[in-house]
């Protein structure tokens, strides 16, 4: 994937870098596939984690739902017994990892260093020991802590930054699962996981890395539009000219709806949102090709669509529809449907709540109103375990 190349040449990092695109969060990601880059993407998830993680570093719990507090809480009652006796605390400790150690880096190597943040250290400096905290606001499994490399890369960054520990504890908690993983470190364990991360590394900013393309770690990876061994693996039609008729029996042989095997339907779940995005990104930039560069796409004819019309000022159009051409009010309201999303925004900023906070205390407030309206039919649906 050559495209690759010159993003990550001016993606190195100082150590005053916050992000780095190697950083402990995605090496998991990176050791499964050396092409894995973040995409670094916002949605509602990442969005109520920074929440929760800034109500953990704050102790200010005014932003939080009633849903959202119980899980902030349980991290701090967990940390609180850990502090107990007055240790040092450092939250939101950034943590440079050397990849090398004393050795030093060999000649041509991209990386010397990566940096993390760490969400909480505290210090033991009687009993030379560290504990080292994540908190995991998420629904989904977290590797074991004697296993995890993101906690093991936050391992090395704090043993190299105080040289007096002799031992490092490392605590996942999970609140959303109820779990708490944990894993006790020693000084003697430092150079074998050093050469792990740094292996992971240097496989990730080879000039070709190998590319090994899976459903849990492509849909999160910026390169999904372009990466070849995805589009070969999941996407077999885009990989060599076929007919449209060939594509659909294609589709057809394949189809979700003659699938009864369990396994098979899982797998399917699994490839959908990558291909879904894929999609999508593939019709944003052909358009966009044949727009800027006036190339013509095979089959397909460049068409503009017109900008929907807005009507910013409500009050103003309602006056004017009544002034100009003798519309009642109460006829304009019944032309203007609300937007459920949007009052969800409204909300939010108004009462400086999360969107899930907000979306929550709107449902409840209309449902009491009546004007939600009923469905007799639900929606099946699935999420992952």
């Amino acid at each position: 994937m050559q495209s690759m190349l010159p993003e990550m040449e001016t993606a190195k990092t100082g150590p005053d870098q916050d992000h780095h695109p190697l950083g402990p969060s995605t090496l998991k990601h990176v050791e499964i596939c050396p092409g894995y880059r973040s995409a670094s993407e916002e949605t509602v998830f990442t969005i109520e984690g920074t929440l929760l993680h800034e109500a953990c570093e704050t102790r200010d719990f005014s932003k939080l739902s009633p849903d959202q507090l119980p899980l902030v809480q349980t991290c701090l009652e967990y940390v609180d017994k850990l502090s107990e006796g007055g240790r040092e605390l450092l939250i939101e400790e950034k943590l440079h990892i050397s990849l090398h150690g004393e050795a030093g880096a060999p000649s041509g190597s991209v990386y010397t260093e990566i940096t993390g943040t760490a969400d909480l250290l505290i210090l033991d400096k009687e009993k030379k020991h560290i504990d080292l905290c994540d908190y995991k606001f998420g629904r989904g499994k977290i590797d074991d802590a004697n296993e995890n490399i993101q906690g093991q890369a936050y391992f090395v960054g704090a043993m190299d930054m105080f040289p007096w520990a002799d031992t490092c504890t490392v605590h996942f908690i999970v609140p959303r699962r109820g779990e708490t993983l944990v894993h006790d470190y020693s000084r003697k364990d430092l150079e074998d996981v050093r050469f792990r991360i740094n292996l992971v590394v240097e496989r990730a900013t080879q000039p070709d890395p190998v590319l090994n393309p899976r459903t849990e770690t492509c849909r999160f990876c910026t390169h999904r539009l372009s990466c070849p061994e995805l589009r070969q693996n999941l996407l077999p039609i885009a990989e060599k000219p076929v007919s449209y008729n060939h594509a659909v029996d294609l589709l057809k042989k394949y189809s979700p709806s003659q699938v009864t095997d369990p396994q098979g339907l899982s797998r399917m779940v699994e490839v959908a949102p990558v291909m879904e995005k894929w999609a999508q990104e593939a019709k944003k930039h052909a358009a966009q090709v044949a727009m800027e560069t006036g190339t013509e796409i095979p089959g397909y004819q460049l068409r503009y669509r017109n900008a929907q019309k807005r009507l910013s000022d409500a009050p103003e159009v309602a006056n004017l529809m009544n002034l100009e051409f003798g519309v009642s009010k109460n006829d304009f309201t019944e032309a203007c449907t609300p937007s459920f999303t949007k009052l969800v925004d409204i909300l939010a900023k108004t009462k400086g709540l999360s969107k899930v906070a907000a979306r929550a205390e709107l449902e409840l407030a209309l449902t009491e109103a009546e004007l939600l309206p009923d469905s007799d039919e639900q929606t099946p649906y699935l999420v992952k375990k």
